[in-house]
């Protein structure tokens, strides 16, 4: 084989490779995805169904009681997409250790704050494992999670052939209207 049918083969080889991994991101989201987007027309029904109401009600003599109703509703429905988005940042993590064959020992979050347009908060994971594998990890979930992360802090300590490792993250994520 000549030099120009290997450089063909390599680039088939890594076009077909990443094809491959692209068909994976789509088949492991998909059904994470689906389940937000279910949830997402959900909340826009009512919200829909909510503005409605309040403009039904501006006329009435009610109007005060069931606006403050109203209002208590609509902050327990905005509250829906944090708390799953919070559930399914935790079974992702635990995945994307678990793929790494690492052990989790604890997750833990801080309280979210708002800033301009969007939410921050921090991930705290701790756990043990091979230095390859905890590499592995911070490389899959700085590139692949569900929402914007960025490694705050990281510590490590060796203890025979594994590492225990603390690990701080930075979640960024848009906040509904």
């Amino acid at each position: 084989m000549n030099a120009q049918t290997i450089a063909l083969i390599n680039r088939y080889a890594i076009h077909a490779v990443l094809l491959l991994g692209v068909l994976g991101y789509v088949l492991y989201f998909s059904p994470k995805l689906q389940e937000i987007n279910t949830l997402n027309l959900e909340y826009q029904a009512r919200t829909r169904t909510l503005s409605q109401r309040k403009a039904e009600l501006a006329s009435s003599q009610q109007y005060q009681v069931e606006l403050d109703q109203l209002q208590a509703e609509e902050q327990r429905l905005s509250g829906l997409l944090r708390p799953l988005a919070r559930e399914s940042l935790v079974r992702y993590m635990e995945n994307s250790a678990a793929q790494e064959k690492l052990s989790l020992s604890s997750i833990n979050f801080t309280t979210p704050k708002k800033q301009q347009g969007y939410s921050e908060m921090e991930i705290m994971l701790s756990g043990k494992g091979r230095y390859p594998q905890i590499l592995r990890l911070l490389s899959r979930i700085e590139q692949n999670a569900p929402v914007a992360l960025g490694v705050r802090t990281l510590q490590m300590t060796q203890s025979g052939p594994e590492v225990a490792f603390s690990l701080t993250l930075g979640a960024f994520y848009k906040e509904e209207p």
